[in-house]
């Protein structure tokens, strides 16, 4: 390897070429002198060799106060300058150094359009860990940025900078945002337990955060499922919900009712479905289907045929009979097995399912719907049996039964 004194007459004597290899090899001397020498290659009439100056900083040793604000001076002039690279680079660069000299030059490149640069920018304010950024980041987290391909990517950026600075002066809502933000696997416990563990105190931020049009609905399923995880810190809460103007909340508070599995949410659904059939139908009809546990079912029925009985008006009969009947198809057609699964346990377990259908029968509304999900049982006994088809296929006599025909049913 070339000698310090050969790499300086290179980075200043040398052709394009050998001031690029000069600038790469001359990191991997610690000595301040020569890193001088590579600040002043930022100043070098050759694109590539200005780029390679700042890269080659980044892995430099700590500088005296002096070679630190020589190398600030540079990179800021490098962030305010038109090419996009240099201002990327410089502003990691300044990130590296974490002297918050550099922090109004930052906040000054957030208020760009181009997003490679702002994501740059945020990264290095998290790394300075300055409070003077909280309130910029915060409005970068509460806009809904004009830059379609960066606009992720700067809202990660944003609320992982703000988790850096430890969330200081963020009101609850958008500390719970950020967090929403920065968790990889919403199926995973372990990483909503840093949001779930604020108890209370997140309820409310979580059914705001629902109406707010900049939350994308990846994260509505989130919400749900930490809602869900608070249990019966968040149910009543929940439950105003319903009653709110803004469709997205009322939505999907209905939802996670439907996921809570909780007894005490049948009753205000099913008036729901009765009062404001108009509200949500869909949600009120997956929600309805998904509390019928075999602990459950029979009171929800109780309910649905109450509710029927008792009403006067021809228009909401009419209506809440056109709703139960969705959601007797939402409970049949779900996936073959998940719904016998829901329900006995096991698909062939028939001790288990026939007291559970004999429970949908008594009602008036659910004899239909138990016999023929005693029906769609017995052919899952079979794999040769395809169900739906016609009753007097299925009941030709085996004798003279041609190859290829299913075999014969008797539904008791």
């Amino acid at each position: 390897m070339k000698t310090l004194e050969e790499l300086l007459f290179d980075l200043k004597h040398g052709d394009v070429s050998a001031r690029l290899e000069a600038v790469k090899n001359i990191a991997n001397l610690k000595d301040n002198k020569a890193f001088l020498a590579v600040t002043n290659a930022l100043d070098d009439e050759d694109h590539d060799v200005r780029n390679m100056a700042v890269t080659s900083l980044g892995f430099g040793p700590t500088f005296t106060r002096k070679i630190r604000t020589d190398e600030i001076k540079k990179s800021v002039q490098h962030l305010m300058s038109g090419k996009v690279n240099e201002r990327v680079l410089a502003a990691l660069n300044l990130g590296r150094l974490k002297d918050k000299r550099a922090v109004p030059f930052l906040l000054n490149a957030l208020e760009g359009n181009c997003g490679e640069v702002k994501v740059s920018a945020i990264e290095a304010l998290g790394k300075i860990k300055d409070e003077r950024a909280v309130p910029y980041l915060v409005k970068l987290l509460e806009k809904d940025e004009a830059n379609v391909i960066w606009k992720y990517d700067i809202r990660k950026s944003t609320a992982w900078a703000l988790r850096e600075i430890d969330f200081k002066g963020v009101n609850m809502e958008n500390r719970v945002f950020a967090l929403l933000i920065l968790i990889k696997d919403m199926f995973s416990v372990e990483e909503r337990q840093e949001i779930v563990k604020f108890g209370r105190d997140a309820v409310t931020p979580f059914i705001t955060l629902l109406g707010r049009k900049s939350t994308m609905n990846k994260m509505h399923n989130l919400i749900s499922f930490c809602l869900c995880d608070l249990k019966d810190e968040a149910f009543e809460e929940v439950l105003k919900g319903l009653e709110s103007d803004n469709r997205s909340i009322r939505d999907w508070c209905i939802s996670t009712l439907g996921n809570m599995r909780d007894e005490r949410a049948i009753i205000p659904l099913v008036r729901l479905m009765t009062e404001k059939p108009e509200h949500g139908t869909t949600s009120l009809v997956l929600s309805l289907s998904q509390l019928c546990t075999p602990e459950l079912i029979e009171k929800v029925f109780f309910c649905l045929q109450s509710s029927l009985d008792n009403e006067k008006d021809e228009k909401k009969y009419t209506t809440l009979h056109h709703n139960i009947n969705n959601f007797f198809h939402q409970l049949y057609s779900q996936s073959t097995k998940s719904i016998l699964f829901n329900l006995s346990g096991k698909p062939q377990d028939k001790k288990k399912l026939l007291p559970i259908l004999r429970k949908i029968g008594r009602f008036r509304i659910g004899k239909l719907l138990a016999y023929n999900m005693y029906k769609k049982w017995l052919a899952l006994q079979n794999e040769k049996t395809k169900f739906g088809i016609d009753d007097k296929e299925m009941r030709k006599p085996k004798k003279g039964r041609e190859k290829g025909k299913i075999r014969r049913i008797t539904v008791q």
